[in-house]
């Protein structure tokens, strides 16, 4: 429960700081039509069911017992973890998007 509820924190984290870099960069690039590799952030049954959202949830799958096997203490173990995680995504192409306000 822990795990989940740590998980469910980082990403609201980096959905919050994709939205704080969005507003301090109105010169960003805008993407209209995401690659089927992407991951949708949010909640919804269609983010849900995205293929790079799906893709994304069984690469998560594999990470899992990686990150519960360190201790809650060394979060530099578990920063690495992550960061091979967002490393592996980025080697296969895929982009983490945020829906905007304005679309």
């Amino acid at each position: 429960l822990e795990m989940l509820w740590t998980y469910e924190q980082e990403q609201h984290d980096r959905e919050e700081e994709v939205r704080h870099k969005a507003r301090e960069d109105p010169d960003a690039p805008q993407i209209t039509v995401p690659r089927q590799q992407d991951i949708l952030l949010g909640r919804s049954h269609v983010r849900q069911a995205f293929p790079g959202n799906e893709a994304f949830t069984k690469l998560l799958e594999q990470h899992v017992s990686a990150y519960a096997a360190v201790a809650v203490s060394d979060r530099s173990e578990k920063t690495m973890v992550s960061q091979t995680l967002l490393a592996t995504v980025h080697s296969l192409g895929a982009r983490i998007l945020n829906r905007t306000e304005d679309g």
